[in-house]
């Protein structure tokens, strides 16, 4: 998309190479609103306006995104009962789960639904504990 925020392309030019490239994979009405877009030279916003478009059409459609990072990768049947819970617990209807793996976590697993973040990880607990170590915690304060 670098090419549509490109002030030394033309216009013209982009809106040429635009069409090749979505020519019969988008609809009549998106090919207007894409010509629009380059008649008023705004060309350079259409990858905002694309995600922004898709994040309303998961809300319209209640698809709930949802990421969970393992420090290993897991079964089909782990990722079921993980949607099913989630499922339950949000009373949503479509889930759409991506995977990552991530061996610095050592253990357990990291999961982020919407704008709320879950670390179960191994290497969170590690860090806290390291955390109250260097706060000495653990260690009687004397007045």
């Amino acid at each position: 998309m670098i090419l549509l925020q490109s002030p030394i392309i033309k216009t013209d030019k982009k809106r040429q190479i635009l069409e090749a490239v979505t020519a019969g994979k988008i609809s009549p009405l998106t090919t207007a609103f894409n010509k629009l877009l380059m008649t008023k030279e705004r060309e350079a916003y259409l990858p905002e306006i694309a995600t922004a478009f898709i994040e309303q059409y998961k809300t319209h459609q209640g698809i709930q995104t949802v990421k969970l990072t393992t420090a290993v990768p897991i079964s089909e049947d782990l990722k079921k009962a993980i949607l099913d819970k989630i499922k339950a617990d949000r009373h949503v209807a479509q889930i759409e789960l991506h995977t990552e793996v991530k061996e610095e976590l050592i253990g357990g697993f990291v999961l982020e639904i919407g704008d709320q973040l879950i670390d179960a990880s191994v290497a969170f607990d590690l860090h806290t504990i390291k955390q109250q170590f260097q706060n000495n915690d653990f260690i009687y304060k004397i007045r």
